[in-house]
């Protein structure tokens, strides 16, 4: 019985910039060998490289601690177990047995001790076929292939094609969900391709930076309690970039590729977000920052979630200059139609006197420290007193950035999965041609939709209090939450600094002329990564967003996930490993 074609193959493409349209082709074209090489080759080649280094003796323990030098990635499932099952020992020398030799031979990988070519997807040739023939035309074509898109693909054509694929059990329970990190092994293994990214330095802490954290909490600590801010009327505001394909610059392509082409980098790939919550776990309404001199470049009123967005008060501006980051005029539009009418807001809910202080926490990029803008304030908003962040900080002393643009993110990165999810499968389901389109005019109105969802993302009362509480001065027993600093023991430290420490104590009284960073010094919160994702943690976009809460809210929730070396979450499924086999099977059409 001959095997059904795949129905998401392609092989004729017709290119008008800035889209891609791709056509699915008869069933008798099917079969056109693209010239992809083996990488089980290369993977292999590998291996041979790891068993020299490791010696004569062929330890496995130590061919796999080589491997995985030599790609920690493709490599991190190998255990010792599984090479032990490759190696016969019965000769005066090691070596790998005959049926691993013959296995090479035919271009197979060796697999686990019971043989056979592992990996939930191998066993559908026609599957993994659709997968690669998208991915490989697309890639040639310039499309920007992130993560994000790569494992859109996967799961649509598997939705589309062997959608019991997604319902298989293993082991542990788990079922298939097409983590990140199995995309980024399977792109490495099947396709050959390796990420390329755009290097950015981590932001150094500051030497001193556990004294400039506490003196800084201190600071907001003696603010609140000498105007009696309640813990409604103290906000946080923090500018962060969002893609219109998240990951831009993290595009896969081939292995020693000099330079990668995408269709659509030279128009504005990117727009601000400045995202506000209040230390009682309230989450202001957004304003989003689209570069252009007019308002054609924002999103069209008739955009998904437009009229939901509108009604919760967000800002949909243009920048009115060649950039979409934050500028003189945008902010002064934020505090005019988001943050004051926020203060006033709460004032009015709380009985309070107009007159009222607010305390506005903010970092120290040049905009915010201008003489300009900070004379913009005193002038016209005497009732807010403006905190800035310690320089170099913001990643320890920012409840925004410590704790809320990670769910933020991450909650834009499953929008935007979820849209091309959608989009493939009803062109596939419907037999018409696929369009990848990449034009910034409907990209932005979808935008509207990941903003909406961002925001139900972070607007969770326990986990914006968790931020400000996870802003630690480590060892100084304090903390950003509103409940550390109005506690005894702060309003005692209080108390004492007149004799403890006076130059502190004395600059604490004049709050309003605390000092600032020079606004002509550039700082590390100055300088710009244009048109990448600046997520400083990627969670798995496998996991839901209601998981993420939970784990972030309380990492005792966090239950099969795993922590990586960087803080971000990812499955423990065996679902997910690389070389795990299913307890349930889908059969291959001719097979039985």
């Amino acid at each position: 019985m001959s095997r059904t074609p795949a129905v998401a193959a392609i092989i004729t493409i017709d290119k008008g910039p800035p889209a891609i349209f791709v056509t699915l082709p008869p069933a008798s074209n099917l079969d056109l060998d693209l010239g992809l090489v083996s990488e089980r080759t290369l993977i292999w080649e590998q291996i041979e490289k790891a068993k020299k280094r490791a010696g004569f003796g062929m330890s496995q323990a130590a061919i796999v601690r080589e491997a995985k030098k030599l790609d920690p990635d493709v490599f991190e499932g190998l255990s010792p177990s599984t090479v032990a099952g490759w190696i016969d020992r019965t000769g005066p020398a090691p070596q790998w047995s005959s049926s691993v030799q013959q296995r090479i031979l035919k271009g197979n990988l060796p697999g686990h001790r019971n043989g056979g070519q592992k990996g939930i997807l191998q066993r559908y040739p026609h599957l993994v076929k659709a997968i690669k023939d998208i991915l490989v035309i697309l890639r040639g074509n310039g499309a920007s292939l992130t993560i994000a898109t790569i494992r859109a693909i996967i799961v649509a054509n598997i939705t589309a094609i062997k959608p019991e694929v997604l319902g298989m059990k293993f082991r542990d329970g788990s079922s298939f969900v097409v983590s990140d990190d199995f995309v980024r092994k399977w792109a490495k293994r099947e396709m050959g391709w390796s990420r390329r990214r755009a290097t950015k330095a981590a932001q150094k802490l500051p030497e001193n930076w556990i004294d400039q954290c506490e003196k800084s909490a201190l600071r907001k600590g003696w603010i609140i309690k000498e105007y009696d801010i309640p813990a409604a009327l103290w906000v946080n505001s923090d500018q962060t970039q969002v893609v219109y394909s998240p990951g831009d610059k993290m595009t896969w392509a081939e292995k020693g590729s000099k330079q990668v082409a995408a269709v659509g980098l030279e128009e504005k790939r990117a727009f601000t977000v400045m995202v506000s919550v209040s230390s009682d776990g309230q989450v202001l309404p957004f304003q989003a920052i689209y570069e252009g001199k007019t308002e054609k470049v924002v999103p069209s009123a008739s955009a998904p979630y437009r009229r939901e967005c509108d009604e919760i008060g967000c800002c949909f501006e243009h920048s009115r200059s060649s950039t979409y980051w934050s500028n003189q005029l945008t902010m002064k539009l934020f505090v005019e139609k988001i943050l004051a009418p926020y203060f006033d807001r709460q004032r009015e809910r709380l009985g309070l006197p107009s007159a009222s202080m607010a305390l506005w926490t903010i970092d120290v990029f040049s905009v915010h420290r201008s003489e300009e803008f900070r004379t913009y304030m005193k002038s016209t908003h005497r009732n807010i007193i403006l905190d800035f962040v310690p320089g170099g900080c913001t990643s320890v002393g920012q409840p925004c950035d410590v704790g809320i643009q990670r769910p933020f993110k991450h909650s834009i990165r499953r929008s935007y999965h979820d849209g091309v999810v959608y989009e493939m499968m009803t062109k596939l389901v419907k037999k018409e041609p696929l369009i990848l389109d990449t034009r910034v005019g409907p990209l932005r109105d979808k935008s509207v939709q990941w903003l909406w969802n961002g925001y139900n993302a972070i607007n969770k009362p326990e986990l914006v209090k968790k931020a400000f509480a996870n802003c630690i001065v480590p060892g100084r027993d304090l903390d950003l939450s509103y409940e550390t600093l109005t506690s005894f023991k702060v309003r005692e430290r209080l108390r004492n600094l007149k004799n403890e420490d006076p130059v502190f104590y004395e600059e604490l009284r004049g709050t309003r002329t605390v000092q600032i960073p020079d606004p002509s010094v550039v700082l590390a919160e100055d300088i710009l990564v244009v048109e990448e994702d600046d997520a400083a943690i990627c969670d798995d976009s496998s996991i839901s967003t209601e998981v993420l809460q939970a784990a972030l809210i309380s990492p005792s929730a966090a239950e099969g996930l795993k922590v990586k070396k960087d803080g971000s979450y990812h499955t423990a499924a065996l679902a997910e490993v690389d070389g795990e086999e299913p307890v349930e099977e889908v059969e291959e059409p001719g097979q039985g």
